[in-house]
C-alpha cells in the first residue's frame, strides 16, 4: 500500500499502476496493512503512531485504497495479494523478503535491513539515509522517530549517535536483541548514560516496536491469494465508471 500511495500522490492513473504491474516481469506480491494492523504495537506503546492524521482526513486514499484492492486488482489479475489482520505490511514484507529473490518497491527507510545480493529495496529516498541500514533500528530507537511518534532518548539527536564508537554501537545492539539490561558505553556523556538507564524499559518497547514483528509461514500462506490473469479493458472500464 506504501508503494500505491506514492504513485497516488504522484497524480498517477489507477490505470497507469495496472499497465505498470502486468509489465513487471515475475511473480507480484502487493502486501497490506491488515486490519487494525497498528493493535499489537499500540497494546505496547499507545501513542504509537498518535501523530498520523485522522482517518477522515484521509478518507479520499482509504477510498482511492479499496477501489484498487476490491475492482482494479481482481480485474487486472496476474498478482498475490496479502494481508493479516493486526499486522502491518511491513511484518509480512520482512517474512517474505527472506531467503528470495526479488526487490521490495516501497519508501519505507525500514527495508533497506533487509537487501542483500538477492533482494533489493526500490526506493525514492535512499539518498536521504544518514546511518548504515544495520544501524537504522538503533538510531531511530534512539534518536526518535516523529512519523510513528516515537520519541526516543530525550536529548539524543543525530549528532549524539554519530559521536558512539562502533563497540558501543554492537553492545547496545546486543543488549536490546536480549533484552538485558543497559549497558555501560564509554564514548556516551555521563548525562545520557543516566537517562539511558532510566529509560531503558521505555527504550526497549521501542526498540520491540521500530523492528518486524514475527509472523510464522503458516499464518502467510493461508491468507496469500492469487489474482488469475485478467483483462485490461476492463481496468479501463473501471476508469471511465469510477472517473479515475
Amino acid at each position: 500500500s506504501n508503494w500505491l500511495r506514492i504513485r497516488y500522490e504522484t497524480n498517477q492513473s489507477l490505470e497507469d499502476i495496472c499497465f505498470d504491474l502486468l509489465n513487471t516481469v515475475g511473480t507480484k506480491i502487493l502486501v497490506y496493512d491488515g486490519f487494525k494492523s497498528t493493535a499489537w504495537r499500540k497494546g505496547l506503546f499507545p501513542e504509537y503512531k498518535g501523530n498520523r492524521k485522522p482517518a477522515v482526513a484521509l478518507q479520499d486514499w482509504f477510498d482511492t485504497l479499496n477501489l484498487f484492492k476490491n475492482q482494479y486488482v481482481p480485474a487486472m489479475g496476474d498478482v498475490f495479494t496479502v494481508e493479516v489482520a493486526e499486522y502491518e505490511a511491513d511484518d509480512l514484507i520482512a517474512f517474505l523478503a527472506k531467503d528470495t529473490e526479488g526487490f521490495i518497491y516501497s519508501s519505507d527507510q525500514d527495508f533497506l535491513v533487509l537487501e542483500s545480493p538477492n533482494m533489493r529495496c526500490v526506493s525514492p529516498y535512499v539518498s536521504k539515509i544518514r546511518v548504515p541500514a544495520v544501524q537504522m533500528r538503533l538510531y531511530k530507537t534512539l534518536t526518535g522517530d516523529s512519523s510513528d511518534n516515537i520519541i526516543g532518548l530525550q536529548g539524543f539527536g543525530p549528532k549524539s549517535f554519530d559521536r558512539l564508537s562502533d563497540f558501543d554501537i554492537r553492545l547496545l545492539n546486543h543488549a536490546f536483541e536480549l533484552g538485558d539490561s543497559a549497558p555501560f558505553c564509554e564514548s556516551l556523556p555521563e548525562r545520557f548514560q543516566v537517562k539511558l538507564e532510566e529509560n531503558w524499559e521505555q527504550l526497549k518497547v521501542f526498540w520491540t516496536i521500530i523492528g518486524f514483528r514475527p509472523i510464522t509461514a503458516d499464518v502467510v500462506r493461508q491468507h496469500l491469494k492469487f489474482h488469475p490473469k485478467g483483462d485490461m479493458t476492463k481496468v479501463m472500464a473501471l476508469n471511465v465508471r469510477f472517473k479515475i
